[in-house]
């Protein structure tokens, strides 16, 4: 079957194809005895922007931000972090555009990415790189000096969060009277339910800089 890098996984008893124009798969199954069937499915790509996928998650800022005991990553800025979630006794999975990440990168001036092969650059100011193809980019915000990066996973299965937290820091080194910002991610585990990604901040912060 072809792969070029349009589906998720090349075996296994579910896997998603996302081409980017109309593609014949051929499929193969096999019981536990051994007997095999092949079969061909063709997933059809209609007119439109090329590569633009609806992720089908909810976007909210209408939660009051609350800080978390969160495990420490690190305190550094422009520095691309990773957090391996695989390795739990259940992984933590949320589904992204049809692929499933247990693997996220954290970076410490307030955004995220998908996966863990490949990450954007560790700039400052541009979260997402020209240079670079990721599977998805989740900002609560872009440039911040002496952050503390921090993550909870809480809850059980297959209900729990994913919180990653930034805080204690200024907005960036420039700008004064910004100390104390603080911003989350949180990421709520795909279920039959459906899942939902919240950004929150410290309001309070905001307004004492904006007096």
């Amino acid at each position: 079957m072809p792969n070029n890098g349009t589906l998720s996984s090349q075996t296994g008893a579910t896997v998603t194809a996302n081409p980017l124009s109309t593609t014949t798969y051929t499929v193969t199954a096999t019981d536990p005895s051994g007997c095999s069937r092949t079969g061909t499915v063709t997933v059809t790509v209609t007119s439109g922007t090329p590569g633009l996928v609806s992720c089908g998650y909810s976007f909210s800022t209408a939660s009051a931000y609350s800080s978390v005991a969160a495990t420490s990553l690190g305190a550094t800025g422009s520095v691309n972090y990773t957090l391996d979630l695989s390795g739990l006794a259940t992984p933590f999975n949320f589904d992204y555009n049809g692929i499933t990440y247990n693997v996220f990168g954290i970076n410490g001036n307030g955004w995220m990415y998908f996966g863990g092969t490949s990450a954007p650059a560790a700039n400052t100011t541009t979260p997402i790189s020209s240079a670079l193809a990721v599977d998805g980019v989740i900002s609560a915000w872009s440039g911040m000096s002496g952050s503390t990066v921090g993550y909870l996973v809480s809850g059980s299965t297959p209900n729990r969060t994913l919180t990653i937290q930034w805080g204690a820091s200024a907005l960036a080194a420039t700008i004064p009277n910004s100390t104390g910002f603080s911003c989350q991610i949180i990421l709520y585990e795909h279920n039959p339910g459906g899942g939902g990604i919240l950004i929150k901040f410290n309001l309070h912060m905001l307004i004492n800089l904006m007096n």
